[in-house]
């Protein structure tokens, strides 16, 4: 005798067949999903490095410049203001700062634009004093209030510390500029 299915085991059957079907394809769209989740984690974290050690070799590379700027500073004969306002303003635009301040060992700093602050309490000022060169963490500019961070290098004369040579940058400027150098300028 042959047995034969009626409808509603047709339709039970096919119902278990769907239900495998789908639960196969969402499975698999799971994995893929979780794997391609890791795959981007892993090129996002490999790209962080990356911009880091980029972040660090252009804040070495800053204060590398700013220390050969304060070497040139400290060999100069008796600076007048006017001179090293001038000076100031010709290192600042040749290298891209907002501004340079020369500080003396006092704190009082002169700015290249001839006016002066009170800087002796600051962290990055008293850290170059100590003969180490430093970028300081966020700071609010003291004449604009806009972001900053200061890039601070000893002026050695004869072995002694006689001032510091600083050089603010703005920090969306700074991220520009590090955008720039990591996508090559596009």
């Amino acid at each position: 005798m042959k047995k034969s299915f009626s409808l509603g085991q047709c339709a039970a059957v096919l119902l278990i067949c769907t239900g495998l079907l789908s639960t196969g394809i969402w499975w698999y769209g799971n994995l893929l999903s979780k794997k391609l989740r890791n795959e981007t984690i892993l090129i996002l974290q490999e790209f962080a490095n990356q911009d880091a050690t980029h972040v660090e070799m252009q804040v070495h590379e800053d204060l590398d410049l700013l220390s050969s700027v304060a070497a040139s500073l400290s060999i100069l004969p008796d600076l007048n203001s006017q001179a090293l306002t001038e000076l100031l303003a010709t290192e600042r635009e040749q290298n891209h700062y907002k501004n340079m301040e020369f500080v003396r060992t006092d704190g009082i700093a002169y700015l290249d634009d001839g006016s002066f602050l009170e800087l002796s309490k600051a962290k990055h000022f008293q850290d170059a004093l100590a003969g180490n060169a430093n970028i300081s963490s966020h700071l609010n500019d003291l004449l604009d209030n806009t972001p900053i961070l200061v890039e601070s290098a000893p002026v050695i004369h004869k072995g002694e510390v006689v001032g510091v040579l600083m050089g603010t940058r703005n920090t969306a400027d700074f991220a520009k500029m590090l955008d720039m150098q990591s996508f090559g300028g596009l």
